[in-house]
Protein backbone atom coordinates (compact mmCIF):
# COMPACT_ATOMS: atom_id res chain seq x y z
CA UNK A 1 0.00 0.00 0.00
CA UNK A 2 1.32 3.43 -0.97
CA UNK A 3 1.37 6.14 1.77
CA UNK A 4 0.10 9.62 0.99
CA UNK A 5 2.45 12.40 2.01
CA UNK A 6 0.04 15.11 0.94
CA UNK A 7 -1.12 16.04 4.50
CA UNK A 8 2.51 16.35 5.69
CA UNK A 9 3.48 18.46 2.69
CA UNK A 10 0.44 20.67 3.23
CA UNK A 11 1.31 21.24 6.90
CA UNK A 12 4.99 21.88 6.10
CA UNK A 13 4.01 24.39 3.42
CA UNK A 14 1.66 26.20 5.81
CA UNK A 15 4.39 26.45 8.47
CA UNK A 16 6.94 27.74 5.97
CA UNK A 17 4.46 30.33 4.72
CA UNK A 18 3.54 31.42 8.26
CA UNK A 19 7.14 31.99 9.33
CA UNK A 20 8.57 33.25 6.03
CA UNK A 21 7.78 36.84 7.04
CA UNK A 22 10.13 36.55 10.01
CA UNK A 23 13.23 35.81 7.97
CA UNK A 24 15.53 38.75 7.41
CA UNK A 25 13.44 41.21 9.43
CA UNK A 26 14.48 42.93 12.59
CA UNK A 27 12.80 41.36 15.60
CA UNK A 28 11.59 43.06 18.74
CA UNK A 29 12.19 41.79 22.28
CA UNK A 30 9.35 39.28 22.07
CA UNK A 31 10.86 37.70 18.95
CA UNK A 32 8.15 39.00 16.63
CA UNK A 33 8.99 40.91 13.46
CA UNK A 34 9.09 44.65 13.88
CA UNK A 35 11.30 47.45 15.09
CA UNK A 36 13.13 47.08 18.38
CA UNK A 37 11.52 49.14 21.10
CA UNK A 38 13.71 51.92 22.38
CA UNK A 39 15.08 51.46 25.89
CA UNK A 40 13.11 53.28 28.55
CA UNK A 41 14.69 55.29 31.34
CA UNK A 42 13.01 55.61 34.72
CA UNK A 43 13.61 57.92 37.65
CA UNK A 44 12.42 57.26 41.17
CA UNK A 45 11.35 60.53 42.77
CA UNK A 46 13.32 61.52 45.86
CA UNK A 47 12.33 64.02 48.57
CA UNK A 48 12.98 67.53 47.22
CA UNK A 49 12.68 66.53 43.53
CA UNK A 50 10.57 68.57 41.14
CA UNK A 51 9.63 68.08 37.52
CA UNK A 52 11.99 70.86 36.45
CA UNK A 53 14.94 69.51 38.49
CA UNK A 54 14.47 65.97 37.16
CA UNK A 55 14.07 67.27 33.59
CA UNK A 56 17.29 69.26 33.91
CA UNK A 57 19.11 66.22 35.31
CA UNK A 58 18.20 64.16 32.21
CA UNK A 59 18.51 66.98 29.67
CA UNK A 60 14.84 67.06 28.66
CA UNK A 61 12.25 69.82 28.81
CA UNK A 62 9.92 69.88 31.82
CA UNK A 63 6.99 69.83 29.37
CA UNK A 64 8.31 66.59 27.82
CA UNK A 65 8.78 64.95 31.22
CA UNK A 66 5.32 66.01 32.38
CA UNK A 67 3.63 64.84 29.16
CA UNK A 68 5.42 61.46 29.31
CA UNK A 69 3.93 60.88 32.75
CA UNK A 70 0.46 62.36 32.37
CA UNK A 71 1.32 65.32 34.56
CA UNK A 72 0.75 69.05 34.19
CA UNK A 73 3.12 71.85 35.08
CA UNK A 74 0.88 73.91 37.36
CA UNK A 75 -0.86 73.32 40.66
CA UNK A 76 -1.85 69.87 41.81
CA UNK A 77 -1.33 68.47 38.26
CA UNK A 78 2.42 68.77 38.81
CA UNK A 79 2.56 67.07 42.20
CA UNK A 80 5.03 64.19 42.39
CA UNK A 81 5.76 62.02 45.41
CA UNK A 82 8.87 60.33 46.79
CA UNK A 83 8.99 56.75 45.57
CA UNK A 84 6.98 57.55 42.43
CA UNK A 85 8.55 56.20 39.22
CA UNK A 86 8.67 58.58 36.29
CA UNK A 87 9.31 57.67 32.67
CA UNK A 88 12.12 59.77 31.20
CA UNK A 89 11.55 60.56 27.51
CA UNK A 90 14.43 59.49 25.30
CA UNK A 91 15.87 62.08 22.98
Amino acid sequence: MKKSYFPLILIAGALIFAFSGCIGEQQNMQGWPGPKPEPIKHHTVQKGDSISLIAEQYGVLPQQLAASNGLGLKGSESTIYPGQKLVIPIK
